[in-house]
């Protein structure tokens, strides 16, 4: 067994890590006060090896004046904890952080953590002139594995300038990770700690198991966590869980939304006879829960929310899934009926896993993100190219955009644009031909308009989509179809960043791909004229 005490003065110890390959990693437990407070698997280089990259690990949460790291792996070398520095946050420390939000594979205009991993957006809400954005995070790596994720927590006040918070809930053990789910402000008090707390919902989710340690299959469930500082830290509520999963199997992801005065109802990601679902429970107090209904045909991160019809008294509601097909329709006696045919939030091939904030005030719009996965090598597999393994961060969130019903000539539709304040990043305009391939400087944003009796394609890399006027169809490169309703030539919007671009199509159709920087060309099969504007990183003061 090794082991080494640090004192905590400054919050955070900072530990050089190297690899992608957690067989290569050590199992290290962190102590507090004489009780094991977590264990993560922890790629340490120790003295002698080379590292990568270093990840802050957050030991200020346990107020403790003292924390132990203990490793009882017998690969484990003596000096194993030697090379770990204590400090300061990420920004704090740039001799071990150089070059931070600037490095040459950091998106730009999108959220991505300082380090670690990250995927689905968790536990969206809003509050006093706030967005709170957790997500899931791997604070010690920069893959996923199934291994040591936790809820990363980041604010913002307009949607595009972020500040990045200690994570805001952790695994309390390595055989479980904190996987998805959702939070909200108990406005009407039915918890009982009054109309600020902040309900969050997660499940407890079998973390994969390295150096052959059996795989566990049991403990997984739907849990709640209190908030009574506004978000900023949460503890589990003592009757957890509140709503138990069988074993083996990996039911996830709870939705929480207020019904009424008097109820708060979950969905949750269940299967039912083989097929995929979502299922639906109430509650009056949050603590006891009801099942009630469920609908078939949904996979993992299930969203369901109400809103008012633009220009109309109606109010209906939308549900979707990870994959982000949604419908339309009315959910009354704690069931959905829906009104409409499914149809894509985005039609691109990378966006995954969206969420939209709880407790936002305006009855007719909903704010909306999502993990815009990355498929190059700086992807999900842990096979990294080397670029990508030494970067310390992997991942980001999708451009913030609003949500609204509209009844169209073709039915109730979801259209989708991004919100207001991107515009404040315009820099420098510029007017430019895209009769023949034109460069997306990154970030930029390029608007343009289509005339509506002709065809035309436009492509980005091996991106794009192509436009038939005979029955004003819209075809991605992702083989996705959208039939446009609103008449009249057509508003193109491209948002390029460093590793992705977002399309908006008369904010009917969404498109979001993953294109590399040297790929970052557009251009129409006839003569174009296109705005362009740089735009300012997001990182910058």
């Amino acid at each position: 067994m090794v082991q080494k005490s640090f004192p905590v003065r400054t919050g955070y110890l900072h530990i050089p890590v190297r690899g992608a390959d957690p067989e290569t990693f050590y199992y290290t437990e962190i102590w507090a006060d004489g009780v094991m407070q977590t264990e993560f698997l922890i790629g340490i280089a120790p003295p002698g090896t080379a590292y990568d990259h270093y990840m802050p690990l957050d030991v200020g949460r346990y107020a403790a004046s003292e924390v132990t790291l203990v490793c009882r792996e017998d690969k484990a070398p003596d000096d194993l904890f030697d090379t770990i520095l204590p400090g300061g946050t990420v920004p704090e420390e740039p001799l071990l952080y150089p070059n931070l939000y600037k490095e040459p594979l950091r998106q730009q205009i999108h959220f991505s953590p300082a380090r670690g991993w990250l995927n689905d957006p968790n536990g969206l809400f809003y509050k006093d002139g706030l967005f709170h954005m957790y997500f899931q995070h791997s604070p010690v790596a920069n893959t996923h594995s199934g291994m040591n994720i936790s809820w990363g927590h980041a604010t913002t006040p307009d949607g595009i300038h972020f500040t990045q918070h200690a994570d805001a809930i952790t695994p309390r053990s390595s055989r479980l990770l904190v996987a998805s789910g959702s939070a909200i402000v108990d406005e009407y008090n039915l918890f009982g700690l009054g109309p600020d707390t902040v309900l969050a919902v997660y499940t407890d989710l079998f973390a994969l198991q390295y150096h052959d340690r059996p795989q566990v299959t049991s403990g997984g469930a739907q849990n709640l966590a209190i908030s009574t500082d506004g978000g900023m830290t949460f503890r589990p509520y003592e009757g957890n869980p509140i709503i138990p999963v069988p074993d083996g199997m990996t039911w996830r992801d709870p939705r929480i939304f207020q019904l009424d005065e008097q109820t708060m109802c979950l969905a949750v990601y269940e299967t039912y006879e083989g097929e995929d679902c979502i299922s639906f429970y109430s509650s009056s107090d949050c603590r006891q829960w009801q099942f009630r209904s469920r609908i078939l045909h949904f996979y993992e991160c299930p969203d369901l929310f109400k809103l008012r019809v633009e220009d109309g008294d109606e109010e209906l509601w939308v549900v979707y899934g990870a994959s982000g097909k949604y419908l339309i329709g009315r959910f009354e006696n704690y069931a959905f009926t829906a009104l409409t045919q499914p149809e894509y939030i985005d039609f691109g091939d990378c966006v995954y896993a969206g969420q939209t904030f709880s407790n936002t005030p305006d009855p007719t719009r909903r704010i909306y993100t999502a993990w815009l996965r990355d498929f190059g090598n700086h992807g999900w597999s842990p096979e990294q190219s080397e670029e990508g393994r030494k970067a310390g961060f992997c991942q980001s969130m999708a451009l913030y955009s609003t949500f609204r019903i509209v009844k169209t000539s073709l039915g109730y539709r979801l259209f989708r644009s991004p919100i207001e304040a991107l515009t404040s990043l315009r820099q420098q305009a510029e007017t430019l031909s895209l009769d023949r391939p034109v460069s997306l400087p990154t970030p930029s944003e390029t608007l343009f308009t289509l005339a509506e009796d002709k065809d035309a394609r436009v492509t980005i890399g091996n991106a794009g989509f192509t436009y038939c006027a005979a029955d004003r169809a819209i075809t991605t490169s992702s083989d996705k179809v959208c039939r446009l309703c609103t008449p009249g030539d057509i508003a193109v919007r491209i948002l390029a960043d460093t590793r992705s671009v977002e399309i908006y199509i008369q904010d009917e159709a969404v498109m979001s791909f993953f294109v590399l920087p040297e790929e970052l060309t557009a251009h129409s099969e006839y003569p174009l004229t296109a705005v362009q504007y740089r735009l300012k990183s997001i990182w910058e003061p």
